[in-house]
């Protein structure tokens, strides 16, 4: 252990960016008051500025603060202080325990020994749950932080879609959230979550991580350099681009290489299980992770059969991944064959009971969105994409590109299908 963990965790702060603020889970209790008034200082500084403050700058503020050299994250010395914390509770109620045990001043020795462990059980569990319980009385500094933070553009940890629609309705999808593709299998899920993907990383440059449950990396890599480069994926794979075309495309792909953040693809045989997701996710810190093929990742826990690894597939992304490690969540899913049945004769029927293995899915997926339309002549240029959840009840539907040729699977717009014609 650090020998000054909160020391160390403010000077881990000053060397790091504005999202560990926000993702912390610290607790006031677990800091000493020169460490509680050193990150005051910090957060204030952000949200009044928009940076973190220099080191001079927050010596100059807070009286007796030094740093400390440091070499893990901000997490690490969380982690420390919250283990101290626990000892020194623990070992404080064990102490009380046993004078209580003694019989001094009492004649009940056993009650007051159980009330206090009690009391220090209770105590402990509440600073567990940290960011999962919190009273409404603290709602003005919680409010005001992010409002302020929102307001000025210090951090923006929502990821986009790419679709206008289901962005604008629901303003971006943050920490905690759990965005669900569904289809029947060649509908397009695996196009539709690359898109999203590709926008997030390129457009809003976050850091993204996919992992494939159905295919090994190069087909997904061919698939996003198509439409990064808005060219055809057959020329692409056939190797069949005009010299002028070809060189265009590699010039391309070569300035990639310069983007800020990186855009990680990872085959499922390395991650096979939820755990072995959230360990890559400790090691590349992505902004988003994509699961294309959500169904067939396995729970780390134990199951007897399909439907309940799916279950407990979905309720650990969302508890592991998109919840304690504040990681947006986008998941690709199957719907049955029931589902199959009701598009030939009414679409519209299809709901979130038709969603393949598991209710689960529906129930935890903060928006679903679905591929409802069998192949046809109207389909082939085009696909309505329908929210069926929505976080605040939203709903409808909206159509996206379905062109090949370039690659586009972007949002129509009012223009486009104005000037749309079907043979």
């Amino acid at each position: 252990m650090s020998a000054n963990p909160g020391r160390a965790l403010v000077s881990a702060i000053l060397q790091g960016d504005t999202k560990k603020l926000h993702t912390l889970d610290l607790q006031d209790e677990y800091l000493k008051e020169t460490d509680k008034d050193a990150l005051s200082y910090i957060k204030q500084h952000v949200y009044s500025h928009g940076v973190i403050p220099d080191l001079s700058t927050l010596q100059n503020q807070v009286e007796m603060f030094q740093p400390m050299a440091v070499v893990e994250p901000a997490s690490f010395y969380v982690e420390e202080l919250k283990n101290q914390y626990f000892y020194r509770t623990i070992n404080t109620a064990m102490k009380k325990a046993r004078e209580g045990m003694k019989g001094i001043n009492t004649t009940d020795p056993q009650t007051v020994a159980l009330e206090v462990l009690t009391e220090a059980v209770l105590q402990l569990k509440f600073i567990q749950h940290g960011k999962k319980l919190v009273d409404f009385r603290d709602a003005y500094d919680m409010i005001k932080a992010e409002y302020i933070t929102t307001q000025k553009g210090v951090y923006d940890n929502s990821i986009m879609l790419g679709w206008e629609t289901p962005d604008a309705m629901s303003g971006g999808f943050r920490p905690g959230d759990v965005v669900s593709y569904v289809g029947r299998p060649g509908m397009g899920k695996t196009f539709s979550l690359l898109y999203s993907m590709h926008n997030a990383w390129w457009e809003q440059e976050k850091s993204v991580l996919m992992l494939s449950m159905e295919m090994i990396p190069l087909p997904l890599i061919q698939r996003l350099g198509a439409m990064h480069t808005r060219q055809s994926l057959t020329d692409l794979k056939a190797a069949e681009y005009t010299t002028k075309k070809k060189n265009a495309v590699f010039h391309q792909l070569e300035a990639a290489k310069g983007h800020s953040k990186p855009c990680w693809i990872a085959d499922g045989n390395l991650t096979a299980t939820v755990e072995d997701l959230k360990i890559l996710c400790h090691q590349l810190e992505p902004d988003a992770v994509y699961v294309d093929g959500a169904y067939l990742l396995s729970p780390s826990s134990k199951y007897s059969n399909k439907w309940d690894k799916v279950t407990d597939t979905v309720e650990e992304l969302k508890q592991d991944i998109a919840t304690e490690m504040g990681i947006t969540t986008l998941l690709s899913y199957q719907f049955n064959r029931e589902a199959a049945k009701k598009a030939k004769k009414a679409p519209e029927d299809i709901g979130l009971e038709d969603i393949g293995l598991s209710d689960a899915i529906g129930q935890i997926s903060t928006m679903v969105m679905a591929l409802l339309e069998n192949d046809s002549l109207e389909t082939e240029n085009q696909r309505k994409m329908t929210i069926m959840k929505g976080r605040n009840g939203e709903s409808g539907s909206f159509p996206i590109n379905w062109d090949f040729m370039t690659m586009n699977f972007s949002e129509v717009s009012e223009d486009e299908q104005s000037d749309l014609t079907f043979i």
